[in-house]
């Protein structure tokens, strides 16, 4: 690999490089198998800086420096790179990029007990969708979710119902409340950009603002809950049955967070000033991070790439990582992973298994 390729690829990873260098570093990749587990490896590399960073606190310069060096002819002396590019050949072995199809199943229903039509959008595991209402709100559905919605909105209200998570761009129209129903409670709004994360196997339901404000209601069994969020502030309800228990993650922003009192059973919980993005990035085909545990993030890495993950050393969930990875494949997003916390782990199909 000459040095123009070198430099190529390092403008790439940063996103300087020009369209014809991108078509250039294309062509070089398609000459041979082996110049696409090159790069391959050198994405890993390239995004694990950003997480080691993050932990132990490195120079943002100096780990962009190091990586250059790393990729010079002269950086093998200890044998290290060597090893490195080794590892990349055996553990790469699904190495082009993989987009995540951005797949919606609309399936038209019609009400029995009224004579609106229904429609039901249902976006599987490792998949996207996109829509926009009549009323021109946008929403974007996230893996594993679903959202019914009438063909015209009636009552001076504009309704859908919401089941997973989805991100909501709400056309203002004050006379016509927008209102997103989940299984215990309902985001009133006029104008608004939000996030709603409500999926059934949680214990949780998750209502982060971006922008205007919502009103969060209790379903009818609990019409005493009602808050009102600001912007930067994020929503934490705790469903009335108590069966399933917080993530360790969760635990940890109820302990910094305003308890606000919402009914005899059920509490909700207020972050204040949260990134907002690490709730939202999912909508950009991103997945970021900020000192969230191994466990969260793999639940996150199931839904967007439809695999089954199973740790089997429990020690490994408590890990913890900070970071931000683009639309790339399952494999090499654990092999960035591996970088700053090394564990072992084997893809069989859809399953991916993590331990020794």
């Amino acid at each position: 690999m000459n040095d123009t390729i070198k430099n190529i690829i390092v403008k790439v990873l940063e996103g300087s490089a020009t369209h014809e260098e991108h078509v250039a570093l294309k062509s070089w990749m398609d000459k041979h198998p082996d110049n696409v587990k090159t790069f391959a490896g050198y994405e890993s590399l390239w995004l694990a800086l950003d997480i080691i960073a993050n932990k132990n606190k490195f120079d943002a310069e100096e780990g962009y420096a190091g990586f250059v060096d790393k990729i010079k002819p002269d950086s093998n002396k200890d044998g290290r790179v060597h090893r490195m590019y080794k590892y990349w050949e055996i553990a790469a072995t699904i190495l082009l990029i993989v987009s995540v199809s951005i797949v919606s199943y609309f399936t038209g229903k019609r009400s029995i007990a009224s004579p609106l039509s229904y429609y039901e959008v249902n976006t599987p595991k490792g998949s996207k969708s996109q829509l926009t209402l009549p009323d021109g709100t946008k929403i974007w559905l996230n893996a594993g979710s679903k959202l019914k919605y009438p063909n015209r909105f009636i009552h001076n209200q504009r309704e859908v119902f919401l089941e997973g998570e989805g991100y909501f761009e709400v056309a203002k129209d004050a006379s016509h409340p927008f209102i997103v129903h989940t299984s215990d409670i309902n985001i009133r709004v006029l104008g608004t950009v939000f996030n709603v994360k409500s999926y059934p196997g949680e214990g949780t339901i998750e209502t982060t603002l971006v922008s205007g404000k919502v009103i969060i209601e209790g379903s009818q069994s609990n019409s005493e809950t009602t808050i009102k969020l600001e912007p930067n502030q994020k929503a934490i309800f705790l469903k009335k049955t108590g069966k399933l228990a917080l993530s360790e993650t969760e635990k940890m922003e109820i302990l910094k967070s305003k308890v606000i009192d919402a009914g005899k059973i059920n509490k909700i919980y207020v972050n204040e000033n949260v990134k907002t993005v690490i709730y939202t990035s999912w909508k950009d085909n991103l997945l970021v991070f900020d000192n969230e545990s191994f466990e969260n993030i793999a639940l996150k890495i199931e839904r967007r790439y439809g695999a089954v993950i199973t740790f089997s050393d429990y020690k490994l969930k408590s890990y913890r990582f900070s970071g931000t990875f683009p639309e790339i494949s399952i494999d090499r997003a654990l092999n960035a992973l591996q970088y700053a916390s090394p564990f072992n782990y084997t893809i069989k199909s859809d399953s991916i298994f993590i331990g020794d």
